[in-house]
Protein backbone atom coordinates (compact mmCIF):
# COMPACT_ATOMS: atom_id res chain seq x y z
CA UNK A 1 0.00 0.00 0.00
CA UNK A 2 2.73 2.64 0.77
CA UNK A 3 5.06 1.72 -1.92
CA UNK A 4 3.61 4.94 -4.40
CA UNK A 5 5.39 7.01 -0.95
CA UNK A 6 8.05 5.00 -1.08
CA UNK A 7 9.40 5.10 -5.01
CA UNK A 8 7.33 8.66 -6.28
CA UNK A 9 7.61 10.83 -3.54
CA UNK A 10 10.56 10.09 -0.38
CA UNK A 11 12.78 8.83 -3.51
CA UNK A 12 11.94 12.17 -5.23
CA UNK A 13 11.14 14.64 -2.95
CA UNK A 14 14.95 15.60 -2.95
CA UNK A 15 15.22 16.06 -6.69
CA UNK A 16 12.15 17.89 -7.53
CA UNK A 17 12.75 20.87 -4.78
CA UNK A 18 16.35 21.01 -6.61
CA UNK A 19 18.04 19.69 -3.14
CA UNK A 20 16.34 21.74 -0.74
CA UNK A 21 14.39 18.98 1.15
CA UNK A 22 16.50 15.71 2.20
CA UNK A 23 14.29 13.20 3.41
CA UNK A 24 15.81 11.60 6.46
CA UNK A 25 13.56 8.50 6.83
CA UNK A 26 14.25 4.98 7.52
CA UNK A 27 11.61 2.10 6.17
CA UNK A 28 11.82 -0.75 7.83
CA UNK A 29 10.44 -4.51 6.78
CA UNK A 30 11.06 -7.89 5.55
CA UNK A 31 12.20 -9.29 2.52
CA UNK A 32 12.41 -13.32 0.81
CA UNK A 33 11.07 -16.36 2.18
CA UNK A 34 10.51 -17.04 5.38
CA UNK A 35 8.98 -20.66 5.45
CA UNK A 36 5.42 -21.70 4.24
CA UNK A 37 3.79 -19.12 3.69
CA UNK A 38 2.62 -18.96 0.52
CA UNK A 39 2.92 -17.40 -2.56
CA UNK A 40 1.60 -13.85 -1.61
CA UNK A 41 4.11 -14.00 2.01
CA UNK A 42 7.60 -14.91 0.51
CA UNK A 43 8.53 -12.45 -2.23
CA UNK A 44 12.25 -10.16 -2.32
CA UNK A 45 10.92 -6.74 -2.56
CA UNK A 46 14.64 -5.54 -1.99
CA UNK A 47 15.96 -5.62 -5.56
CA UNK A 48 12.80 -4.08 -6.39
CA UNK A 49 13.56 -0.70 -4.58
CA UNK A 50 17.38 -1.11 -6.00
CA UNK A 51 15.68 -0.20 -8.91
CA UNK A 52 14.56 2.89 -8.16
CA UNK A 53 17.22 5.85 -7.68
CA UNK A 54 16.93 8.03 -4.90
CA UNK A 55 16.82 5.71 -2.26
CA UNK A 56 19.27 3.59 -0.33
CA UNK A 57 18.61 0.15 0.31
CA UNK A 58 20.20 -2.47 3.35
CA UNK A 59 19.84 -6.01 3.55
CA UNK A 60 22.12 -7.42 6.23
CA UNK A 61 22.45 -10.96 6.98
CA UNK A 62 23.77 -11.15 10.79
CA UNK A 63 22.78 -8.94 13.89
CA UNK A 64 26.59 -6.92 13.83
CA UNK A 65 26.02 -5.80 10.61
CA UNK A 66 22.16 -5.16 11.34
CA UNK A 67 22.39 -2.74 14.75
CA UNK A 68 25.99 -1.17 13.09
CA UNK A 69 24.03 -0.24 9.81
CA UNK A 70 20.43 0.44 10.69
CA UNK A 71 22.25 3.42 13.57
CA UNK A 72 23.84 4.65 9.74
CA UNK A 73 20.49 4.57 8.33
CA UNK A 74 18.99 6.58 10.60
CA UNK A 75 21.30 9.07 11.13
CA UNK A 76 21.25 9.30 6.87
CA UNK A 77 19.76 12.50 5.41
CA UNK A 78 18.56 9.88 2.31
CA UNK A 79 15.65 7.69 2.32
CA UNK A 80 17.04 4.69 3.22
CA UNK A 81 14.89 0.76 3.28
CA UNK A 82 16.05 -1.57 5.41
CA UNK A 83 15.10 -5.29 4.95
CA UNK A 84 15.78 -8.54 6.65
CA UNK A 85 14.80 -11.72 6.61
CA UNK A 86 11.78 -13.09 8.86
CA UNK A 87 13.33 -16.03 9.98
CA UNK A 88 16.33 -14.02 11.27
CA UNK A 89 14.51 -12.44 14.15
CA UNK A 90 16.14 -15.24 16.54
CA UNK A 91 19.68 -15.31 15.40
CA UNK A 92 21.98 -14.50 17.64
CA UNK A 93 25.31 -13.10 17.42
CA UNK A 94 27.89 -10.78 19.96
CA UNK A 95 27.41 -7.18 19.85
CA UNK A 96 29.44 -4.93 21.07
CA UNK A 97 28.55 -2.67 24.36
CA UNK A 98 30.76 0.36 23.02
CA UNK A 99 28.83 2.38 20.20
CA UNK A 100 29.43 1.66 17.17
CA UNK A 101 27.93 2.31 13.18
CA UNK A 102 29.23 0.84 10.11
CA UNK A 103 29.14 2.61 6.40
CA UNK A 104 26.11 2.57 4.45
CA UNK A 105 27.68 0.95 0.70
CA UNK A 106 30.82 -0.82 1.77
CA UNK A 107 30.51 -4.14 1.63
CA UNK A 108 32.52 -7.11 3.98
CA UNK A 109 34.52 -9.78 2.92
CA UNK A 110 33.55 -12.49 5.64
CA UNK A 111 35.86 -15.13 4.12
CA UNK A 112 39.03 -15.11 2.51
CA UNK A 113 39.69 -17.16 -0.36
CA UNK A 114 41.75 -17.81 -4.05
CA UNK A 115 40.05 -19.96 -6.09
CA UNK A 116 36.44 -18.72 -6.82
CA UNK A 117 34.57 -15.47 -5.31
CA UNK A 118 30.84 -16.28 -4.01
CA UNK A 119 28.70 -12.87 -3.39
CA UNK A 120 25.73 -12.98 -1.66
CA UNK A 121 23.72 -10.62 1.13
CA UNK A 122 21.00 -11.29 3.39
CA UNK A 123 19.72 -14.47 5.36
CA UNK A 124 20.75 -16.76 2.21
CA UNK A 125 24.73 -15.87 2.53
CA UNK A 126 24.36 -18.69 4.90
CA UNK A 127 23.90 -21.14 2.11
CA UNK A 128 27.36 -19.68 0.56
CA UNK A 129 29.01 -20.55 3.93
CA UNK A 130 28.31 -24.57 4.02
CA UNK A 131 29.22 -24.81 0.48
CA UNK A 132 32.25 -23.29 1.16
CA UNK A 133 33.40 -25.38 4.02
CA UNK A 134 32.32 -28.39 1.32
CA UNK A 135 34.86 -26.98 -0.72
CA UNK A 136 37.49 -26.14 1.60
CA UNK A 137 37.91 -30.06 2.28
CA UNK A 138 38.16 -30.68 -1.10
CA UNK A 139 40.84 -27.97 -1.47
CA UNK A 140 38.77 -25.03 -3.02
CA UNK A 141 39.81 -21.70 -1.16
CA UNK A 142 36.19 -19.30 -1.68
CA UNK A 143 36.26 -15.96 -0.84
CA UNK A 144 32.53 -15.14 0.07
CA UNK A 145 31.66 -11.20 -0.10
CA UNK A 146 28.67 -10.55 2.02
CA UNK A 147 27.42 -6.94 -0.17
CA UNK A 148 25.14 -5.52 3.05
CA UNK A 149 23.95 -3.21 0.92
CA UNK A 150 22.36 -3.06 -2.57
CA UNK A 151 22.34 0.36 -3.24
CA UNK A 152 24.62 1.82 -3.46
CA UNK A 153 26.83 -1.54 -4.27
CA UNK A 154 30.02 -1.70 -3.33
CA UNK A 155 31.37 -2.77 -7.00
CA UNK A 156 35.13 -1.92 -5.95
CA UNK A 157 35.18 -4.58 -3.47
CA UNK A 158 33.38 -7.32 -5.78
CA UNK A 159 36.22 -6.14 -8.62
CA UNK A 160 39.23 -6.58 -6.65
CA UNK A 161 38.47 -10.25 -5.26
CA UNK A 162 37.61 -11.29 -8.94
CA UNK A 163 40.98 -9.56 -10.21
CA UNK A 164 42.71 -12.54 -7.44
CA UNK A 165 40.53 -15.26 -8.01
CA UNK A 166 39.31 -14.71 -11.80
CA UNK A 167 35.94 -16.64 -10.83
CA UNK A 168 32.78 -15.43 -9.63
CA UNK A 169 29.46 -17.25 -8.67
CA UNK A 170 26.65 -15.37 -7.35
CA UNK A 171 23.78 -16.04 -5.05
CA UNK A 172 20.72 -13.82 -4.04
CA UNK A 173 16.70 -14.85 -3.17
CA UNK A 174 15.36 -13.69 -6.15
CA UNK A 175 13.74 -14.43 -9.35
CA UNK A 176 16.23 -14.49 -11.59
CA UNK A 177 15.09 -11.94 -13.91
CA UNK A 178 16.40 -8.60 -13.32
CA UNK A 179 17.80 -9.30 -9.92
CA UNK A 180 20.61 -7.65 -8.40
CA UNK A 181 22.63 -10.55 -9.51
CA UNK A 182 22.25 -9.92 -13.02
CA UNK A 183 23.54 -6.05 -12.64
CA UNK A 184 26.75 -7.80 -10.98
CA UNK A 185 26.91 -10.68 -14.19
CA UNK A 186 26.63 -7.84 -16.60
CA UNK A 187 29.15 -5.43 -14.77
CA UNK A 188 31.66 -7.82 -13.95
CA UNK A 189 31.87 -8.83 -17.75
CA UNK A 190 31.81 -6.31 -18.84
CA UNK A 191 34.73 -4.39 -16.87
CA UNK A 192 36.77 -7.11 -15.84
CA UNK A 193 36.83 -9.74 -18.98
CA UNK A 194 39.72 -10.42 -19.18
CA UNK A 195 40.26 -11.30 -15.36
CA UNK A 196 37.72 -13.96 -15.80
CA UNK A 197 38.63 -17.59 -16.48
CA UNK A 198 35.02 -18.52 -16.65
CA UNK A 199 31.60 -17.14 -17.00
CA UNK A 200 30.19 -15.85 -14.35
CA UNK A 201 27.20 -18.33 -12.65
CA UNK A 202 24.00 -16.84 -10.58
CA UNK A 203 21.99 -18.91 -8.22
CA UNK A 204 18.71 -17.84 -7.60
CA UNK A 205 15.14 -19.03 -6.74
CA UNK A 206 12.78 -21.13 -9.36
CA UNK A 207 10.94 -18.55 -11.64
CA UNK A 208 7.81 -19.06 -10.69
CA UNK A 209 5.31 -18.26 -7.65
CA UNK A 210 6.45 -19.86 -4.10
CA UNK A 211 5.16 -22.98 -3.60
CA UNK A 212 3.56 -23.72 -0.07
CA UNK A 213 4.28 -27.37 -0.11
CA UNK A 214 7.78 -28.03 1.85
CA UNK A 215 8.91 -30.28 -0.88
CA UNK A 216 8.38 -27.78 -3.40
CA UNK A 217 9.46 -25.02 -1.58
CA UNK A 218 13.18 -27.27 -0.67
CA UNK A 219 13.68 -27.34 -4.33
CA UNK A 220 12.04 -23.73 -5.11
CA UNK A 221 14.84 -22.07 -2.82
CA UNK A 222 18.77 -22.29 -4.02
CA UNK A 223 20.98 -24.02 -1.14
CA UNK A 224 24.58 -24.56 -0.50
CA UNK A 225 24.51 -27.62 -2.83
CA UNK A 226 23.41 -25.18 -5.86
CA UNK A 227 26.25 -22.85 -5.18
CA UNK A 228 28.74 -26.10 -4.68
CA UNK A 229 27.50 -27.20 -8.11
CA UNK A 230 28.64 -23.47 -9.33
CA UNK A 231 31.51 -23.01 -7.98
CA UNK A 232 32.66 -26.31 -9.37
CA UNK A 233 31.33 -25.21 -12.91
CA UNK A 234 33.45 -22.27 -12.90
CA UNK A 235 36.49 -24.26 -11.48
CA UNK A 236 36.24 -26.69 -13.87
CA UNK A 237 35.24 -24.16 -17.19
CA UNK A 238 39.32 -24.30 -18.59
CA UNK A 239 39.23 -27.91 -18.45
CA UNK A 240 35.97 -28.95 -20.75
CA UNK A 241 37.33 -26.27 -23.09
CA UNK A 242 40.70 -28.01 -23.96
CA UNK A 243 41.68 -29.68 -26.83
CA UNK A 244 44.86 -31.99 -26.86
CA UNK A 245 47.89 -30.57 -28.57
CA UNK A 246 50.83 -32.84 -30.28
CA UNK A 247 53.64 -32.89 -28.56
CA UNK A 248 56.25 -32.21 -31.53
CA UNK A 249 53.99 -28.32 -31.23
CA UNK A 250 54.52 -27.90 -27.86
CA UNK A 251 58.55 -28.52 -28.50
CA UNK A 252 58.68 -26.49 -31.66
CA UNK A 253 56.60 -23.23 -29.89
CA UNK A 254 59.04 -23.76 -26.68
CA UNK A 255 62.06 -23.57 -29.45
CA UNK A 256 61.07 -20.41 -30.28
CA UNK A 257 60.38 -18.72 -26.49
CA UNK A 258 62.48 -17.13 -24.08
CA UNK A 259 61.09 -19.49 -21.63
CA UNK A 260 61.42 -22.85 -22.42
CA UNK A 261 60.12 -24.62 -19.31
CA UNK A 262 56.67 -23.01 -18.93
CA UNK A 263 55.27 -23.30 -21.91
CA UNK A 264 56.47 -27.10 -21.89
CA UNK A 265 54.86 -27.60 -18.78
CA UNK A 266 51.47 -27.05 -20.67
CA UNK A 267 50.13 -29.92 -23.04
CA UNK A 268 46.39 -28.44 -24.08
CA UNK A 269 45.97 -25.66 -26.44
CA UNK A 270 42.28 -23.94 -24.87
CA UNK A 271 39.58 -22.70 -27.39
CA UNK A 272 38.42 -19.15 -26.24
CA UNK A 273 36.82 -16.30 -27.29
CA UNK A 274 38.00 -15.57 -30.78
CA UNK A 275 40.45 -12.29 -30.98
CA UNK A 276 41.47 -10.47 -33.83
CA UNK A 277 44.03 -11.84 -35.44
CA UNK A 278 46.23 -11.33 -38.16
CA UNK A 279 45.86 -13.37 -41.73
CA UNK A 280 43.59 -16.11 -39.42
CA UNK A 281 44.74 -19.24 -38.20
CA UNK A 282 45.74 -19.92 -34.79
CA UNK A 283 47.13 -17.48 -32.45
CA UNK A 284 48.91 -18.96 -28.56
CA UNK A 285 51.07 -17.05 -26.16
CA UNK A 286 51.90 -17.74 -22.68
CA UNK A 287 50.73 -16.00 -19.33
CA UNK A 288 54.04 -14.35 -17.54
CA UNK A 289 57.19 -12.00 -18.44
CA UNK A 290 57.45 -13.57 -22.29
CA UNK A 291 54.21 -14.40 -24.71
CA UNK A 292 54.68 -16.21 -27.83
CA UNK A 293 51.61 -16.07 -30.57
CA UNK A 294 51.95 -18.19 -33.92
CA UNK A 295 49.92 -17.93 -37.15
CA UNK A 296 49.34 -20.05 -40.75
CA UNK A 297 50.40 -17.65 -43.21
CA UNK A 298 50.37 -19.92 -46.95
CA UNK A 299 51.11 -22.88 -45.22
CA UNK A 300 54.09 -21.42 -42.94
CA UNK A 301 54.29 -21.23 -39.24
CA UNK A 302 55.39 -17.82 -38.09
CA UNK A 303 56.47 -17.18 -34.67
CA UNK A 304 55.98 -13.31 -32.80
CA UNK A 305 57.71 -13.33 -29.31
CA UNK A 306 55.77 -10.31 -27.11
CA UNK A 307 55.04 -9.44 -23.93
CA UNK A 308 52.19 -9.56 -21.73
CA UNK A 309 50.73 -9.51 -18.60
CA UNK A 310 47.89 -11.47 -17.26
CA UNK A 311 44.59 -9.77 -17.15
CA UNK A 312 46.01 -7.21 -19.58
CA UNK A 313 45.56 -7.55 -23.36
CA UNK A 314 48.40 -6.97 -25.29
CA UNK A 315 48.97 -6.45 -28.85
CA UNK A 316 51.55 -8.68 -30.87
CA UNK A 317 53.40 -7.52 -33.99
CA UNK A 318 51.53 -7.99 -37.13
CA UNK A 319 48.16 -6.79 -35.72
CA UNK A 320 48.14 -10.56 -33.57
CA UNK A 321 45.76 -9.78 -30.24
CA UNK A 322 46.43 -11.29 -27.04
CA UNK A 323 44.14 -12.60 -24.71
CA UNK A 324 45.86 -14.17 -21.50
CA UNK A 325 43.49 -16.57 -19.08
CA UNK A 326 45.26 -17.97 -16.12
CA UNK A 327 48.52 -19.31 -16.31
CA UNK A 328 48.34 -21.91 -19.28
CA UNK A 329 49.43 -21.61 -22.45
CA UNK A 330 46.07 -20.19 -24.13
CA UNK A 331 45.05 -20.16 -27.97
CA UNK A 332 42.20 -19.31 -30.04
CA UNK A 333 41.45 -21.50 -32.87
CA UNK A 334 39.27 -20.74 -36.11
Amino acid sequence: VGIDQIINNAAKIRQMSGGQFPIPIVFRGPTASAGQLGATHSQAFDNWFANCPGLKVIVPSNPYDAKGLLKSAIRDDAPVIFMESEQMYGDKGEIPVSEYTLPIGVADIKRKGKDATIVSFGKIIKEAYIAADKLADEGVECEIIDLRTIRPLDYDAIFDSVKKTNRLVILEEAWPFGNISTDISHTVQSKLFDYLDAPVEKVNNADTPTPYSPVLLKEWLPDSNDVYKAVKKVLKYLEDISIPVKGDMIDQIASKSTNKTKLLCEKHLLVGTPKTLFNGGVHMYQAGDAGLSFYMENATTRFVLCECQRGFPRRALNGCVLCNIGDRLWGTVY
